[in-house]
């Protein structure tokens, strides 16, 4: 993990877990090594999307598609989660 200070409990377990897992969790390195988005994570950002366009009148202005972008980072997370939950699902087998 490469923040310094008081990390959230929370967070520093599901950095842990992803660790011993071997996912990635860290976004500057899965945008460096052009790790491809979970399918879930297109889907729920996609969704989000076009209900912050709809509902929202576009406040965030959700970006996606260069590797910056705010909608390219909430991706990066999302399939670190889903990969999470596929990985847990696996090793349940």
């Amino acid at each position: 993990m490469h923040r310094s200070g008081s990390v959230d409990p929370r967070v520093k377990y599901v950095w842990d877990v992803c660790e011993d897992l071997g996912i990635e969790a860290d976004i500057k390195e899965r945008r460096k090594n052009v790790t491809a988005h979970h399918p879930e994570a297109r889907r729920i950002f996609s969704l989000i999307k076009e209900a912050d366009w709809v509902f929202g009148d576009d406040f965030f202005r959700w970006k996606e598609g260069c590797e910056c972008d705010n909608g390219e980072n909430l991706m990066h997370s999302l399939s670190t989660l889903f990969e999470l939950i596929d990985k847990r699902r696996e090793n349940e087998k």
